[in-house]
């Protein structure tokens, strides 16, 4: 079994761009950016939630739990 074959792509790059397979630019850090920003915002919805139905309504029903 040898190396796998080296990737090409399925059409040549616009004129005066280059195909980078060794280190191509990413996007992860903006992935992480937004996954963080979603976590953060759903975080404080679900805490308000339940400050409003355990601290001012003072009740937990049946739809608030998902079985």
């Amino acid at each position: 079994m040898g190396a796998p074959p080296a990737p090409s792509p399925a059409l040549p790059p616009p004129s005066g761009q280059t195909s980078n397979f060794v280190d191509p630019e990413s996007l992860w850090k903006w992935d992480v950016v937004a996954v963080t920003t979603c976590l953060f915002i759903t975080t404080i919805v679900f805490s308000l939630r339940t400050y409003v139905r355990l601290g001012v309504k003072r009740e937990w029903i049946l739809e608030d739990c998902k079985f």
